[in-house]
């Protein structure tokens, strides 16, 4: 709770000699943290003073528990007592707010305390544990007794401090609490009202007391000794004294405060002045020997000067100038001290005892200005009797009663009183000077308090009260007063005093009041400085302190914009104009001015009339009134009652300057001097110009400091109220006069850049010293007028003198005011309208140019002789350039195009890119190190600076820190966003610090570490809450940027050197409830952040205990690896936070949403932290909560409407800010949760990642970066403050604009709030998405869940498709609808509809496809976003493919029409999409595109199915007008298939675009005979054999590995197609195209029908062997209907056949060898060789039928399938090209020629082609597998994990299988029995035996057709005809037992086929009896 405390700059110190003997942080809970302990006085008093935010009623109870100590604030610790005493013992103690509490083991150093400082033990212990929490410290005794009497100590003398600083706090709660009294509009006025009441009922009495005590403190010794030592230390007494002292001044602002709106009793005025003398003003101290050193002279200085206010206050001068006095009314005693006669002697008395020193001359002229006053109401004669002593004192003689305050002013007005010098010390004294007080390190409470000034003020206007200002003879020191008071400091302390003086002091009855100003004025322009000077000091712009960083205020301040009014019109609007008469050496001009003598005195006339400077005429005869007074030989100045404006004056005075210093120069002087001429009889009407000698201007033409003024007038009057500016540039514009020539019409905007020019062109040459004080000024003018006047005065302004004010000073100029200024000019730069954008860019990027490369990279190496002006640059210019990277809007920093000037935001796009040039992609070592140097040392630097007692140059450096934390934030945020894995330069410097590389800047200084320095310092206390914010949101920032380094991130864990301290410091802030709800928030924000990104930061967080990772042991940190944990935890802080949600949701739901996304990331990395996630899961009370939370009702909406304005904390808010913002974090809250309970029920079935990285998308992190300060409400999207600024720079000089700006300031706020409840609510839509995502699995078993959800679906799509608004805001929230839509239906993806459910969805999912509104086809396009056509396309998918599953052949004809009308707009708009996405296509490669076409091509496969009933002929015409097809063949042929263009695509992608969805959409054509046809027309084949894969499958070069495998695969799938729907006619198809094709790609077909059993087997590889064994078969099938003309078709099926053979033999080995295939099996990917692993480990098979056991092999029972299907199809091919079908039909003999025979051998051998053998062993097997699958199927064990489709494509399913074994036994029994029956007929025949036999040694190498038919060589096998009668026979036997065999099993399934396969084996046996057992005769 515990912050800094401006008026306490040395509090750290005790503090740090504490930390550096124990060093570590406390985590104690603060669950029933008793009031006393967490809430210290100093809270208190920064709560009263505004300096902290706390609930009223929290505060009330804070002050009504210490009532006691207030009562008693000069002493509020009570001593030693008894009953204290045993309480401590006894080990319980009860405080007054009845907490209880334990002692403990602190016993001990309880007692040491109460016998330090003489304290009640019960206080001793309270103070102790105060002390504790609040400096985050904690106290453990050790068992060492020289470890425990050094730490003791340590701690005994920090808590001196701290107890020395609560006692002072005490007595500063007072303060506040009066100002909150007088204010009735105060927050705290009622709390005011009540606690003084209670405290202080008698305010007298409670003055009177502390009057007292002062004394009694200057008097009080110091104790000798400290307990148990023998004296005192020095510094010790030293310490106690300052204290004594501190406690005084406390005292005497109580004493100001109490009696500042009391009518205070003489008593107690005169017991006021009797301590103010008697002390001598504070100076008479008993310990005044021991305050000697800098910081005790300054606090005898702060007494003294509170001393004096008080003494002048308790008198009230300011109200007695405001009223007059009637002693008969005064005597009664509510009228205060003037009803005490006696004690106004007493007075009196005192104040005729003033020693002769200055510094008690303002108590003696405030009595002054009282006795004056007494005296001239005792003037009646009309006064009590009680009133003549004090009369005859004050008046002893009847006609002089005046004397005495006359002798009283003489006095005061002594050179020796020194009255305006001591005036002027005391306003340039930190009691009226902010900066004086800070660099002095005051111990005041309240510098520069309006209260105080008001009262200085009142002494100055007693002053002229008592005597005329004109009579005062050291005028020029009381018009300096004058200016310190109302033109120093601050603008916020001097406004109300300038604006009073206009408001009421000009108007006063009394004209002394006013008299300075008017005497100046008179004298004005004879003696132009004082009057100019005391102008401006009335402007209201001080010093213009507090006035940097802004030109115009959005909303003009009344005080500020009044006074500067005021000062406008007077200015404007002079009556008088003072000329000093020529003398008798200019007689011509003496002649124009005649003399005489009136009654009134001397008068002057003019003879002609006269021009003077200014412009104005001062007509013939006016009387002019001689106000000089000097003798003879005097000049005679006279004033002429003449209006005119003193700001032409102000311009032609330096147009005047502008034109002698170029004629000294040596400029044209013709040009610029107009010639000045008498006027002569002809023309002596006409007006004489007078020239600026020729009036006889005091203070020289040439004066700098005069010009220097007037510019300071400008810019004062300018800069407080910008809507003069237009009205001061019309006043400045010159008569209409046509003697004036072209320099006298010249306007200021001509003039300023001409001054500036000669200014730098002087001190180029080294002429004088550097004006520094001008160029401040001119540059304050010109940066004042630039946004007002640009767009008005644009072609007269010049930009290369702008260049040359900010980028082109010489060195002589490099000074701090200057460089100030100058960077306050490149912020007015920003506020130029967009009309002027290119000059704008221009000027701006040359001055961040100059600023950078001329002042920030040399930086560090300047030398200031005040380190506070260097670090206040340092903060300027990274303030700018941060401010630049605030506004910008975001751009791509890898790309090199740049915006358009016509872009509104070019400017700032082009400054930001120069920031992130010179800070990120271009940065150099010197660009980084100073803020690199000012972070790692700033903790450093700023405790040398307060032991150095430098406190101005302390804050100054906070300021600077704050601004680089600042900026390097929003750099590394911006870097967030490029793809770039390397760490930048800040990067490194931020984690390597100054001892590294380039940032070695000293080797000889110990390393400095910023993220350690940053964790470990400034994230704490005592750095303000800004420094604190900032340096917790650059952790975050940090962890975020890095996190995508290579090859890893840098360990933020491993940097750390106390990571235990920051992580429980940082639990602390997020588990009290009371710390600032900002930092909780930020806090949170960083444990979130390195939950996603820093792995072993996050176990520290989340477990208490750091890992060790490799990272950290690389990093070397020590205190990462070796450390106990913290005893909190941010799961226990967050288990906390969730237990008050209910509270937190209508007190802080921004709090309650921080802490669930924390948990939220937490499950998202639950991989990562399974023992946390489980000790969650296991807390039943966490869930209740989550329950309740979720199941809490949202309230409705707030309405957006901003109509009223408030303000809330000193910034401008609506009305309904809090309203949407708690609504929209409430919202958020349930979609954290819900979001976590759908990743909590998803999290079993989760694949672990790999440790270390992160799961959570990096472009989260980033859009969560830049919405750090964007939150919910009024700053949303657009936040408020730049808003309002940009509208207000566009309205200036716009009255229209003016006009309308309120409105659309509330309609962006509006829009803001809009934002923040669509994007909550868009969050939560997607949350539930997610859930019901999640839940699914477990809604898919249960069917009436499932009837459920898909009936509340269907009311979903009906209320989506009737939505009828448009806009983003609609397309966002339609976006989401369909998600969550989509949601619903997959929780029944598995559930069976019924018809009448089907068709209820098909109305609602047409409307969202035909939608008016929200078009498809242009989310699609792009043309709006979000998208939702992707979700929308997978509802339609999920909607076809139900339609499918109940099938619509029985439904009436009116809902088939439903289905069908929905299919075809669903065709409509997927054709439709697919043009857009191919045209799309061909111009970029885009994953969005490819995800696009995935799900487009599956959608329109689906919706393709001809049981849907779309009309084929409807969407081929549709497909046809769109030219899609040939779209597509043109971007196949285009996009890189073979991927070897882009190979860094493929390895992020794995697959090239596009490819694999073209060729799938060409698969889905060509499976229909329609579009199959228009496929092949369109030229398809010509596409697939001319791409970019070609030369590759020429050369067989497609392995299983290649990325085209799975393209190639589909070509031969659609080719295969095609072939079937188009090979069955006349054959030209397969002529044309298909031999073509073989002939091309014949080495990648042999390719795969050359495996080899042994050889490595893949899935792909089995994929790729079905795809082209199913492609000849489709070859034989189309040319077997047809005559034996297609040669080429022969010849390819012929080269098959023979590698068919080969191929078999190796199938049938594989199936017979199963241990031997499930080692040949070889895995891809890191999944199938842990899934293969997995079934290898199972064991040996005796059969690979055992792989189809169970289910525990389903990688193995998908290969079996597959390799049966492959001999299936084999075999069946085999049978067709071998005419198997007319062997069987016909009873004449077939001719032999070009028939392969399959050998009849029984030998079955790997290394030869299949023989007879091969198929009755193949079909002995299949056989077996059917038996076996006949069986009814075995219970799995245990349900098995699904398979990734991946892995397997086709997973084994039983019935397949049986229909493939069954194939198997058909196909191999005919191919079998026809090839024995060739044998027999070759046999019968006697034509020599040079049959075409397979054997081992003539089998083809490939698919090589291309030789002619008649020279195809063959091999003679040489063969007794009685020994092939015997095989074949013998074979046969075989084969007829296999059949019947194989009838057995097989009739089984006779009423499955119609007993076709009976049938079948009955032919063949009957066959194989009459053809093959059949003995001939011969015995042949």
């Amino acid at each position: 709770m515990r912050g800094e405390a401006e008026s306490w700059p040395n509090k750290g110190v005790g503090k740090t000699r504490f930390l550096a003997h124990w060093g570590r942080v406390v985590s104690w809970r603060r669950l029933l943290l008793p009031n006393f302990v967490e809430y210290t006085f100093q809270t208190v008093y920064r709560c009263l003073s505004g300096q902290l935010s706390i609930d009223p009623d929290v505060l009330r109870t804070c002050l009504r528990l210490r009532i006691p100590k207030l009562r008693n604030c000069t002493d509020p610790f009570p001593k030693p007592s008894v009953t204290s005493s045993a309480a401590i013992r006894s080990g319980s103690i009860e405080l007054p707010d009845g907490t209880t509490l334990q002692v403990d083991d602190h016993e001990a150093i309880v007692w040491k305390i109460s016998e330090r400082f003489n304290l009640d033990e019960i206080e001793a212990y309270i103070l102790l544990r105060s002390f504790l929490y609040n400096e985050h410290l904690e106290y453990s005794p050790t068992a060492k007794e020289d470890e425990a009497s050094s730490a003791e100590e340590s701690l005994l003398e920090s808590i001196t401090d701290f107890l020395f600083e609560e006692r002072l706090f005490v007595l500063r709660i007072f303060p506040p609490l009066y100002r909150a009294q007088a204010d009735d509009q105060h927050l705290y006025h009622d709390i005011a009202v009540e606690i003084l009441h209670e405290v202080a009922p008698d305010p007298t009495a409670l003055v009177s007391t502390l009057v007292s005590q002062y004394i009694r403190r200057t008097k009080q010794e110091i104790p000798s000794k400290q307990p148990r030592k023998t004296t005192m230390p020095l510094s010790m007494r030293a310490k106690w004294a300052k204290q004594i002292v501190k406690e005084q001044i406390c005292m005497m602002e109580i004493i100001f405060w109490g009696t500042y709106n009391m009518r205070c009793p003489g008593s107690l005025i005169a017991e006021l002045y009797e301590a103010v003398y008697s002390t001598s003003l504070g100076s008479a101290q008993n310990n005044g020997d021991v305050l000697l050193e800098e910081e005790s002279i300054q606090l005898l200085a702060d007494l003294e000067s509170v001393m004096v206010v008080t003494a002048v206050q308790v008198l009230g001068v300011e109200l007695l100038n405001e009223q007059s006095i009637d002693l008969e009314v005064v005597s009664l005693p509510r009228h205060g001290y003037f009803a005490q006669p006696a004690e106004l002697e007493r007075i009196h008395t005192l104040v005729c005892t003033t020693p002769t020193q200055p510094r008690f001359s303002p108590i003696v002229l405030a009595w002054t200005c009282v006795i004056r006053r007494i005296a001239s109401a005792a003037e009646s004669d009309n006064y009590p009797q009680e009133y003549v002593p004090l009369l005859a004192t004050l008046a002893p003689e009847q006609g002089g009663r005046d004397s005495v305050w006359q002798e009283f002013t003489q006095v005061v007005l002594n050179p020796a009183m020194g009255l305006f010098p001591t005036l002027r010390a005391l306003l340039s004294s930190p009691l009226l000077d902010t900066e004086a007080a800070a660099t002095a390190g005051s111990s005041l409470s309240n510098p520069n308090d309006n209260v105080v000034r008001a009262i200085i003020k009142g002494l100055v206007i007693g002053l002229t009260e008592l005597i005329r200002v004109e009579y005062i003879e050291d005028f020029d020191s009381l018009v300096e007063v004058w200016i310190l008071l109302f033109g120093s400091g601050e603008w916020t302390a001097v406004a109300p005093l300038c604006s009073d003086f206009w408001r009421f002091d000009m108007h006063h009855q009394s004209l002394n009041r006013r008299a300075l100003l008017e005497i100046t004025r008179d004298r004005f322009p004879v003696q132009a400085r004082p009057f100019i000077r005391v102008l401006r000091s009335l402007s209201a712009t001080g010093g213009f302190q507090g006035l940097e960083g802004y030109v115009q205020e959005r909303e003009l301040d009344y005080n500020r914009g009044g006074s500067a009014s005021a000062v406008y019109h007077y200015f404007d609007t002079l009556p008088s104009y003072a000329i000093t008469i020529p003398s008798d050496d200019k007689p011509d001009l003496k002649a124009l001015f005649e003399m005489r003598n009136t009654t009134a005195g001397l008068v002057y006339s003019n003879n002609r009339p006269l021009r003077l400077p200014g412009g104005s005429i001062l007509p013939a005869r006016s009387q002019g009134t001689v106000i000089s007074d000097g003798d003879a030989r005097s000049p005679v100045v006279v004033m002429w009652q003449h209006k005119h404006s003193g700001w032409k004056f102000a311009l032609a005075l330096l147009k005047d300057y502008v034109k002698r210093r170029q004629i000294a120069a040596g400029g044209p002087r013709n040009k610029l001097v107009p010639s000045i001429t008498l006027p002569t009889a002809a023309n002596s009407s006409k007006a004489v110009d007078l020239r600026f000698e020729d009036i006889g201007v005091e203070e020289g033409l040439g004066n700098q400091e005069l010009i220097t003024d007037i510019l300071e007038l400008f810019r004062s009057v300018l800069r407080n109220n910008h809507t003069l500016t237009p009205f001061l540039m019309q006043a400045l514009l010159p008569e209409d006069d046509a003697d004036l020539s072209g320099w006298e019409r010249a306007s200021l905007l001509e003039v300023i850049p001409l001054l500036l020019q000669d200014v730098l062109h002087t001190t180029s040459v080294g002429a004088g010293p550097a004006p520094t004080r001008l160029v401040t000024n001119i540059l304050g003018v010109m940066t004042t007028l630039l946004p007002t006047i640009l767009a008005a005065y644009g072609h007269r302004f010049a930009p290369p003198l702008f260049f040359s004010a900010m980028c082109g000073a010489p060195g002589r100029l490099q000074r701090y005011s200057l460089s100030k200024e100058r960077q306050e000019s490149v912020r007015t730069m920003y506020q130029v309208p967009p009309s002027f954008s290119t000059m704008k860019t221009e000027v701006l990027l040359r001055a961040l140019a100059f600023l950078h490369n001329e002042i920030w990279i040399d930086f560090n190496n300047w030398k200031y002789t005040n380190l506070g002006q260097k670090f206040q640059i340092g903060s300027k210019i990274a303030v700018l350039f941060a401010e630049t990277l605030t506004q910008a809007p975001s751009f791509p920093l890898e790309s090199e195009s740049r915006a358009s000037p016509d872009d509104a935001h070019s400017t700032l796009l082009a400054v930001a890119r120069f920031a992130m040039t010179a800070f990120f992609t271009q940065s150099i070592a010197s660009t980084i190190s100073p803020l690199v140097v000012v972070i790692a040392s700033g903790h450093m630097t700023r405790e040398a600076l307060y032991r150095a007692r430098r406190f101005s140059d302390a804050h100054y450096l906070d300021g600077f820190v704050e601004s680089s934390l600042l900026l390097c934030r929003l750099v590394l945020v911006r870097k967030a966003t490029v793809t770039t894995t390397k760490p930048s330069l800040l990067e490194q410097g931020l984690f390597v610090g100054l001892s590294a590389g380039a940032f070695a800047l000293d080797h000889h200084r110990p390393r400095l570490n910023p993220v350690d320095t940053i964790a470990s310092h400034y994230v704490r206390p005592p750095n303000g809450i800004k420094i604190q914010l900032e340096a917790v949101r650059l952790l975050t920032a940090l962890c975020v940027s890095v996190s995508k380094c290579q090859p890893s991130p840098p360990s933020m864990l491993g940097h750390l050197s106390n990571a235990e301290s920051v992580v429980d410091f940082l639990l602390k802030v997020v588990h009290n409830a009371d710390d600032e709800p900002a930092m909780r928030l930020a806090v949170w924000s960083f444990i979130s952040a390195a939950i996603g990104t820093q792995p072993a930061l996050a176990t520290f967080f989340l477990s208490g205990k750091a890992s060790s990772s490799p990272t950290d042991q690389a990093a070397g940190s020590s205190a990462a690896a070796g450390t106990r944990g913290p005893s909190l935890t941010a799961i226990d802080a967050a288990d906390q936070t969730i237990q008050r949600w209910k509270t937190l949701s209508e007190q802080n739901p921004a709090l309650l949403a921080s802490t669930l996304a924390f948990l939220d990331l937490v499950w998202q990395h639950a991989h990562e932290h399974t023992n946390v996630i489980e000790s969650l899961r296991k807390n039943p009370g966490l869930w209740k909560e989550f329950s309740e939370l979720v199941k809490e009702k949202l309230d409705i909406p707030p309405t957006t409407e901003v109509k009223d304005m408030m303000e809330i904390d000193g910034l401008r808010r609506s009305g309904l800010h809090e309203a949407v913002s708690n609504h929209a974090y409430f919202t958020m809250s349930k979609a954290h949760l819900i979001h976590l309970i759908a990743l909590d029920l998803t999290f079993p079935r989760q694949p672990p990642s790999e440790p270390g990285v992160s799961s959570l998308s990096i472009r989260v992190f980033v859009l969560w970066l830049f919405r750090q300060i964007a939150i919910f409400g009024d700053d949303y999207i657009f936040p408020s403050l730049i808003v309002e600024e940009r509208l207000h720079q566009y309205a200036v000089g716009d009255a229209e604009l003016q006009k309308h700006q309120p409105k659309v300031y509330k309609g962006i706020l509006s829009l803001n709030l809009d934002w923040s409840l669509i994007d909550s609510y868009i969050s939560l839509t997607r949350s539930w998405s997610v859930l019901v995502h999640g839940v699914s699995p477990v809604l898919r078993e249960r069917k009436p869940s499932q009837q459920s959800m898909l009936s509340a679906a269907s009311s979903v799509a009906t209320a989506i498709a009737q939505e009828t608004r448009s806009g983003p805001v609609a397309v966002a929230v339609h976006t989401e609808r369909l998600r969550l839509l989509l949601g619903l239906f997959d929780a029944t993806w598995l559930y069976a509809p019924t018809v009448e459910e089907v068709i209820k969805l098909m109305a609602p999912i047409q409307a969202l496809v035909s939608h008016e509104v929200h078009r498809p086809i242009h989310s699609v396009s792009g043309v709006i976003r979000p998208s939702f056509h992707q979700s929308l396309l997978q509802l339609i998918y999920y909607c076809t493919r139900k339609v499918r599953m109940i099938g619509l052949n029985t439904s009436p004809a009116v809902k088939r029409s439903i289905v069908t009308s929905t299919v075809t707009a669903a065709l409509q708009f997927v054709i439709e999409a697919l043009r857009s996405v191919f045209e799309q296509a061909h111009e970029v490669n885009s994953d969005i595109l490819d995800e696009d076409m995935q799900l487009l091509v599956a959608t329109f496969e689906e919706c393709t199915r001809t049981e849907l009933g779309a009309s084929q002929s409807l969407w081929l015409s549709q497909l046809q007008s769109a030219s899609l097809i040939r779209s597509s063949l043109k971007l196949l042929a285009k996009v890189d298939i073979a991927g070897v263009q882009q190979p860094s695509i493929l390895r992020l992608r794995r697959y090239p675009y596009y490819a694999r969805h073209i060729l799938q959409f060409h698969l889905a054509l060509a499976t229909l005979p329609a579009s199959a046809e228009r496929l092949a027309h369109e030229g398809v084949m010509v596409c697939y054999v001319s791409n970019t894969l070609t030369p590759v499958l020429e050369t067989g070069g497609v392995d299983v590995t290649h990325v085209a495998h799975h393209s190639w695969c589909t070509i031969v799938a659609i080719v295969t197609a095609l072939t079937c729907v188009l090979g069955t006619g006349n054959g030209h198809f397969v002529n044309a195209e298909i031999v073509g094709f073989v002939q091309l790609y014949g080495a990648q077909l042999t390719k795969v029908l050359s495996w080899k059993v042994g050889d490595p087997l893949t899935i792909p590889l089995l994929q790729e062997m079905e795809a082209v064994v199913l492609f000849f078969h489709a070859i034989a099938t189309s040319t077997s209907s047809r005559p034996q003309t297609d040669h080429g078709a022969l010849d390819i099926l012929r080269a098959y056949g023979e590698r068919a053979l080969f191929l078999l033999q190796q199938l049938n080995s594989a199936l017979s060898y199963p241990n031997q295939l499930s080692s040949s099996l070889e895995p891809l990917s890191a999944v199938e060789q842990t899934l293969f692993e997995k079934e290898s480990d199972l064991g040996r098979v005796g059969s690979s039928i055992d792989f189809l056991d169970n289910g525990t092999r389903p990688i193995l029972a998908s290969v079996v399938q597959k390799l049966i299907l492959s001999a299936s199809t084999i075999l069946s091919t085999l049978a067709i090209t071998s005419g198997s079908d007319k062997i069987l039909t016909r009873s004449e003999s077939v001719p032999s020629a070009d028939i392969l025979l399959i050998s009849p051998s029984s030998k079955v051998s790997p290394d030869e082609p299949a023989t007879i053998g091969t198929l009755i062993e193949l079909g002995n097997w299949a056989v077996q597998l059917l038996v076996h699958l006949l069986k009814p199927a075995p219970a799995s064990p245990s349900p098995q994990p699904p398979i990734p489709p991946s892995v397997i494509p086709s997973p084994f399913v039983r019935k397949t299988t049986i229909h493939a074994a069954r194939s198997v036994i058909e196909g191999l029994m005919v191919y079998a029995a026809t090839q024995l029956s060739r044998w027999l007929e070759r046999d019968r025949t006697d034509e020599p035996f040079e049959a075409n036999v397979l054997t081992s040694i003539n089998g083809r190498e490939d698919l090589d057709v291309t030789q002619s038919r008649g020279k195809r060589g063959r091999h003679s096998v040489p063969m007794i005809h009685s020994s092939v009668q015997s095989v074949v026979q013998d074979q046969a036997r075989d084969l007829n037992l296999l059949a019947t065999r194989a009838k057995e099993v097989l009739g089984k399934l006779a009423d499955d086929d119609g007993g076709s396969a009976l049938i079948l084996l009955e032919v063949l046996i009957g066959f194989a009896s009459a053809k093959l057992l059949k003995t001939t005769p011969g015995g042949r």
